[in-house]
């Protein structure tokens, strides 16, 4: 989804631009190359910091998450404002 957008960006910036697509290609290459939440300890921050204000900012009262590799995030709204956050993993050895 990332990806689309960029190129998008990058499929209408002019001749002149040319060099700075490259350079702006490379580094994104480069940030997909490395996963984001690779570790627990990513994942659990992720949960508890960027979930957690979206659940936040948009009010909601609670919301799960799956990276698709076994990890899930789930942060609920407590009867009296708290929030309650599960992480778990599911992680084969």
């Amino acid at each position: 989804m990332i990806v689309r957008g960029i190129w998008a960006v990058l499929a209408n910036m002019g001749e002149k631009d040319n060099h700075r697509r490259v350079r702006n290609v490379d580094i994104l290459e480069n940030e997909i190359e490395q996963p984001l939440l690779k570790t627990k300890e990513n994942w659990e921050g992720f949960v508890k910091t960027q979930v957690l204000d979206f659940l936040m900012a948009h009010n909601l009262q609670a919301i799960t998450v799956d990276d698709g590799a076994g990890k899930k995030g789930v942060i609920k709204r407590t009867a009296n404002g708290d929030y309650k956050v599960q992480i778990t993993s599911n992680e084969t050895l």
